[in-house]
C-alpha cells in the first residue's frame, strides 16, 4: 500500500524490480477495500519501458525520481481520471501525488512552482468541497490530504519572504496541525507545529527566533522520532535531519550542525545516489554550515564581515570578501594577524595555549556570546561535562575541519 510509505516513487521501484525478477502481484487489503491503488498491478506495466532498474534494491528507486517522479505522478493522474472518473477518493489522490512530487523535488519556490502548487491545491479544496457535500462522513486519508494541501501552501507561502507571506504560512501550518491532531497524527501534528513556531519567528518584531529552546527541542525530537519509526535512511527522516542541521547552525551550534549534515550527506549519496534532490540539498547544506567568517574592524569605516579562508604557517588568517568571483579569493585574500579579526558567533573552535586551564586545551566548541570584556568570549563546548565558559580570544582558533569523534 503505497500511501503508507514516505516515499512511494521507491514502492513502485521495487515492484518493477520484483515483475522483473517474476515475482507475482496478489491483491492488497487496500485493493480489496476499493483503496486508491486499485489497478496498480496492471498501472506497473506501463512503466516498464522506462528504462533497465538494475538488481540493487536501494538504486532502482533512483530512476523514479526527478523528471521521471513528475512524469510517473502526471500518468498516474490520467490513470484515475480515465479508469475511475466518478471516484472523487482515486481522483484526489492522483492530485496529492503530484503536489506531493512538486514540494519534494523543487528546494527553490519560483513563481511557476507557486502557481502549480495553488492551482492544485485549489482544485483538491473543490474536489473535498463536493464530497462533503455527500451524505458519507469524509474518510481520514481525505482529512490527511487536506492537512497536507494546508502543509504545501504554508511553503510556498513562507518562500515569498515577506513578513506578511509568513503570516498566511503561519495560518496554513496552524490548519495543517490542527487537522492532523484531530485525525489522530500526532507526529504530522508536530512536525505542522514547528512550522507554525518556524513562520512565527519570521514575521515577529526583531526578526526569527531560531535559537529558541523549545523550538530546537520540538525539532531535536521529531528527528529522533522518525528516526525511530521510519529508520536513519528513509526520505522523511533526511529531510527533518538537514531542516535540523540548518537550525542548530543559525542557532550558533555549528560543531553539532556539522557533524549531523556530514552524517546526512553520507546517507543521502548512498540511498539516492548523488544527483537525487535530497543529495543536492544534503551537499548544499554542509557546505553552507563549513564556511567561516570574522570580523575586521577598519579604521574608517568600522566593522566588516568577511570570510576566512584557512591559516597559514605563519600563523596568520587568511581571508577573503564574502562575495568573490570563483577561483578569484586567493587573487582577493590577504593575511592578517590574530589580533585583527573576530571570529562571529557560532564559529567552531579549537582552544590552545590556556595556561590557567590546561584542561581546556585541544577541547572543541561554538563562540556564543560576547564576555563582558571584549577580548573574551563565552564558549559552550562539544564535550557536554564542561560547562560554558569565558575564553580570551587569544585562546581560541577557528577550527575549519571538525576531526572525527572517537567513538564514530
Amino acid at each position: 500500500d503505497t500511501t503508507k510509505r514516505d516515499s512511494y516513487w521507491y514502492e513502485i521501484a521495487l515492484a518493477v524490480a520484483r515483475r522483473r525478477a517474476g515475482f507475482t502481484f496478489p491483491a492488497s487489503s487496500s485493493t480489496q477495500k476499493g483503496g486508491a491503488n486499485i489497478g496498480l498491478a496492471k498501472l506497473i506495466p506501463k512503466f516498464l519501458d522506462l528504462g533497465n532498474h538494475g538488481e540493487n534494491a536501494l538504486i532502482v528507486a533512483n530512476l523514479f525520481q526527478n523528471q521521471l517522479a513528475v512524469d510517473l505522478a502526471d500518468r498516474f493522474i490520467s490513470f484515475v481520471t480515465k479508469e475511475f472518473p466518478g471516484d472523487l477518493t482515486k481522483v484526489i489522490e492522483g492530485y496529492c501525488r503530484k503536489l506531493e512530487v512538486i514540494l519534494l523535488l523543487n528546494t527553490t519556490v519560483t513563481p511557476e512552482i507557486r502557481k502549480e502548487v495553488r492551482d492544485l491545491a485549489e482544485k483538491m479544496f473543490d474536489i473535498t468541497e463536493v464530497m462533503k457535500a455527500q451524505d458519507s462522513p469524509l474518510p481520514s486519508r481525505i482529512h490527511n490530504i487536506g492537512a497536507f494541501i494546508h502543509n504545501g501552501l504554508g511553503c510556498v507561502a513562507l518562500a515569498d519572504g515577506t513578513k506578511e507571506d509568513a503570516r498566511i504560512a503561519e495560518e496554513h501550518y496552524k490548519q495543517s496541525r490542527d487537522t492532523f491532531k484531530k485525525i489522530g497524527y500526532v507526529e504530522e501534528a508536530a512536525a505542522a507545529e514547528n512550522n507554525m513556531i518556524f513562520a512565527q519567528n519570521q514575521h515577529k518584531e526583531g526578526g526569527p527566533d531560531v535559537q529558541s529552546a523549545d523550538y530546537l527541542e520540538n525539532r531535536q525530537e521529531l528527528y529522533k522520532h522518525r528516526v525511530t519509526k521510519f529508520g536513519e535512511n528513509a526520505s522523511s527522516t533526511l529531510g527533518t535531519g538537514l531542516n535540523l542541521a540548518t537550525d542548530l547552525w543559525r542557532a550558533s551550534r555549528a560543531v553539532e550542525a556539522q557533524r549531523l549534515a556530514t552524517k546526512l550527506v553520507f546517507r543521502c549519496n548512498r540511498i539516492h545516489g548523488p544527483d537525487h534532490r535530497l543529495s543536492a540539498a544534503a551537499k548544499s547544506t554542509l557546505a553552507k554550515i563549513k564556511l567561516r567568517f570574522v570580523s575586521i574592524k577598519y579604521v574608517h569605516s568600522g566593522w566588516a564581515q568577511l570570510r576566512a579562508l584557512r591559516y597559514e604557517e605563519s600563523g596568520e588568517l587568511r581571508i577573503c570578501p564574502i562575495k568573490t568571483p570563483r577561483g578569484l579569493e586567493y587573487e582577493k585574500s590577504c593575511l592578517v594577524g590574530p589580533t585583527c579579526y573576530r571570529p562571529i558567533f557560532g564559529t567552531p573552535i579549537i582552544c590552545h595555549g590556556m595556561e590557567d586551564s590546561p584542561r581546556l586545551n585541544g577541547k572543541i566548541g561554538d563562540l556564543r556570546k560576547q564576555g563582558k570584556n571584549k577580548n573574551t568570549f563565552e564558549v559552550h563546548f562539544e564535550d557536554k561535562d564542561i560547562e560554558p565558559c569565558l575564553v580570551r580570544s587569544r585562546n581560541v582558533r577557528i577550527l575549519f575541519e571538525i576531526p572525527d569523534k572517537e567513538d564514530e
